[in-house]
């Protein structure tokens, strides 16, 4: 480093060697000199030639406020690059040369450039192109004050920024987000009201605390006369009347480069709701709605994204908005380095540490939907779920026994009987390895729920009438370990069925009577301790199992209803302890 620090002030020397130096130079504070930069992206030359780093960098203001009138800076750039955790090599040749004069540093016009970074040749084994390294770039700033004719001194700073490098291909074919896509009318402001271009600031740098962007009303208002606070919360929350709900897979395919991709061009455009929900409504497409998928990532230094399409995108990772392209637009691109992100101080995120990813996307205006999407995020499950479900629902999410109507839902709340039959045909599917089909003949007027005639045909359900299912009540513990307890009959006991089931006794060990086993009901009681003597649903405290609510009062406060996340666990418990028994 000092023998390259040398030789450039050398050079420098050489350069203003018939130029009188001044006994006084310039003086500025320490933290003036390093400017700020930002990686904007990676770039591969369309002639096949070796990649380099396009960057920005902002002169600090602190060196430009030195200079009066009559005065001019040069700003000299060197660069060093180190591969993996090698030694830096420095540069042959400068990146970067410039001249502020005196008109630019007075109106503030021109303190932000352009420049550069080279890597190593696309020849050597150490390229960016063998996807096997990874990269760190030091920059040498050297300031040069200029009166008239005379130098007035030279100054150094030197800025070290992670650079992504590159990452191990994908171990897999694809990467799927659950999106949650909502269907509008048009209404002539916020939907089909014109295209204005991209418009910067709509919601705020943070994500609220409800995991939906926070929306700038003054902004909207400017643009779209007439938006209300009220319009832009239904966006992406269900509003009765006002928009319809969906969920669809959005599928990234690995390509031969290290990235997954989404390229809507392959389908002549993104519609991924055509003909539901409101319809396409006289259009030739289903245009008009919001999307928003919500997953997490592990951390490990050389994540990037990068998105084309049109309109509105945000996208937030650990809360923070990285890329903004608000607005009824054209295509429009902005790509991200998240090491970058994290260098120059806009992410604070280390690498192993579990990190949110939020992504928000509309489309607004009719003839034509684009979306293009690139990275080499390797995306998990994400639930809305209490922490200590976390690595339970992760299982749960690997083990296929997420229902769909489950994976976007807040699982922290009571599961419905409907919702339970879903989970309970995925356990039957994961322990008998076969596919549940639904009942040809519904018997049931209250429902039409694919999962629910599924869970009927099988024999794992019936209904709380001849003619009822009562999809929307919430359902019990002893409900739960009942219907969960009929999946492992029904796989493991050759001529079981739902109705014979008298006829059949589980063998088990019964633990100790419940403190409550009065309050379980005696149809459940078998089900309840074959349950317990597994390990598959334990009690709640005081060696009580909370069976079911026996008053008003705690039929009021929802006491012994299943939440959706404690089915879930529940159902990966049973796969794995009883998966061996069948």
């Amino acid at each position: 480093m000092k023998g390259k620090v040398t030789a450039f002030l050398t050079a420098l020397a050489l350069v203003f060697a018939l130029l009188p130096i001044t006994a006084t130079a310039a003086s500025f504070p320490a933290k003036t000199l390093v400017p700020t930069i930002t990686l904007l992206e990676e770039r591969k030359p369309e002639d096949g030639g070796s990649s380099y780093l396009y960057c920005e960098f902002s002169v600090p203001q602190g060196v430009m406020d030195v200079v009066n009138e009559d005065g001019e800076i040069r700003v000299f750039v060197d660069e060093a690059v180190k591969v993996d955790n090698g030694e830096w090599e420095w540069d042959e040749g400068q990146v970067a040369a410039l001249s502020l004069t005196p008109y630019e540093v007075i109106e503030g016009t021109s303190n932000k450039y352009y420049m550069n970074l080279n890597l190593p040749d696309s020849g050597s084994d150490k390229s960016i192109d063998t996807k096997k390294h990874s990269y760190s770039v030091k920059l040498l700033f050297m300031y040069i004050i200029v009166e008239g004719d005379f130098a007035m001194g030279d100054f150094s700073a030197e800025k070290t920024i992670g650079v992504s490098g590159n990452q191990p291909p994908p171990v897999k074919n694809t990467v799927v987000l659950d999106a949650i896509i909502r269907d509008f009318h048009s209404d002539g402001v916020l939907f089909e009201s014109g295209s204005i271009g991209a418009v910067d600031g709509l919601v705020q740098s943070k994500l609220g605390s409800d995991k939906k962007p926070v929306f700038n009303l003054p902004l909207w208002s400017e643009n779209w006369p007439g938006t209300t606070q009220t319009m832009l919360n239904a966006l992406f929350n269900d509003v009765t009347g006002t928009n319809k709900k969906t969920t669809k897979p959005l599928t990234f395919t690995a390509d031969n480069e290290g990235y997954y991709v989404l390229d809507s061009a392959k389908t002549d455009g993104f519609f991924p709701i055509d003909g539901e929900l409101f319809g396409d409504e006289g259009q030739n497409h289903n245009f008009w709605f919001s999307l928003e998928c919500h997953a997490q990532f592990t951390y490990q230094g050389y994540e990037e994204f990068e998105f084309v399409g049109d309109d509105d995108v945000w996208v937030f990772v650990d809360g923070v908005l990285v890329v903004d392209i608000g607005g009824v637009h054209g295509a429009e691109r902005e790509s991200i380095s998240l090491p970058a992100l994290t260098a120059n101080g806009t992410l604070d995120i280390k690498k192993g540490e579990t990190v949110s990813f939020d992504f928000f996307y509309m489309e607004r205006q009719t003839s034509e939907s684009n979306f293009y999407a690139r990275t080499n995020i390797d995306f998990t499950y994400a639930p809305i779920s209490s922490p200590w479900a976390t690595a339970e629902l992760q299982k749960a999410a690997d083990l296929g026994l997420i229902p769909e109507t489950l994976k976007t839902a807040d699982l922290t709340k009571s599961i419905t009987r409907a919702e339970f039959a879903a989970v309970a045909v995925k356990v039957y599917e994961a322990l008998s390895g076969a596919k549940a089909i639904p009942a040809v003949n519904n018997p049931f007027i209250d429902t039409s729920d694919v999962e629910v005639l599924k869970a009927y045909n099988v024999g794992i359900t019936s209904g709380t009438s001849s003619t009822a299912f009562s999809p929307t009540q919430l359902l019990n513990r002893e409900q739960a370990a009942t219907m969960l307890t009929r999946v492992f009959k029904k796989v493991s006991i050759a001529g079981w069925t739902l109705a014979t089931d008298g006829s059949f006794k589980l063998q088990y060990t019964a633990p100790a009577k419940f403190a409550d086993d009065a309050k379980i009901s005696a149809w459940a009681k078998d089900s309840v301790y074959f349950m317990s003597a597994n390990g598959i649903i334990s009690g709640v405290g005081s060696n009580t199992f909370a069976p079911r609510a026996v008053t008003t009062e705690e039929q009021a406060k929802n006491y012994a209803s299943a939440t959706r996340e404690q089915a879930l666990v529940i159902a990966v418990r049973m796969v794995e302890n009883l998966r061996d028994k069948i």
